[in-house]
């Protein structure tokens, strides 16, 4: 039950999609489902020119812990090869924190704690290399997904709206991703 990310009629994204057919748009936050009102993604939609499921089948195959942590943070996932790539591998004597080969990233509940640490040695580096929200966009694409600085971006994804609006502006940046979610 691993999703693909490609959204093909008989892809394992499209089945985790039709699983998952009681994906809620509303949540109970002990079922760890993202708050998107129907109206939300109505407007995502319309403003990608795409399905609604397509928003969706994003959501379910990047965070299906949901877009928030148990504390309410946003969900992150801390990458080291991008903190390594950032900082040029001056931080490499810590291995968990920054290694040129990607991998070791842990329980979810160890993320927060990685990236806390990376903050204390490089604050921009740290916050770019870490995937954010509900859309895992990394934190390095905060341009592209409509911010000036990194710390405009993260502030967003304390919120719903502000996650979905990154969204948007990250799948319109580069013409491919929003080829490629409009074509499914």
């Amino acid at each position: 039950k691993n999703p693909d990310g490609i959204i093909s009629p008989t892809g394992i994204t499209m089945r985790n999609l039709v699983v998952h057919s009681s994906f809620h748009t509303t949540t109970n936050r002990s079922t760890r489902k993202l708050i998107f009102s129907q109206q939300q993604l109505v407007e995502a939609a319309k403003s990608l020119r795409c399905e609604v499921a397509a928003i969706k089948a994003v959501v379910l195959t990047e965070t299906p812990r949901g877009a928030f942590d148990n504390d309410g943070k946003p969900t992150i996932l801390y990458e080291r090869h991008y903190f390594h790539r950032l900082t040029s591998g001056r931080y490499d004597s810590d291995p968990v924190l920054s290694n040129k080969h990607p991998g070791g990233y842990g329980k979810y509940s160890a993320q927060y704690g990685k990236l806390n640490k990376a903050i204390i040695l490089d604050k921009k580096a740290a916050l770019q290399s870490a995937s954010w929200g509900a859309f895992q966009i990394m934190g390095e694409n905060y341009k592209a997904a409509g911010f000036s600085t990194i710390e405009d971006f993260v502030k967003n994804m304390e919120t719903v709206q502000g996650q979905l609006d990154a969204f948007i502006n990250f799948i319109k940046k580069p013409p491919p991703l929003q080829s490629a979610l409009q074509n499914k």
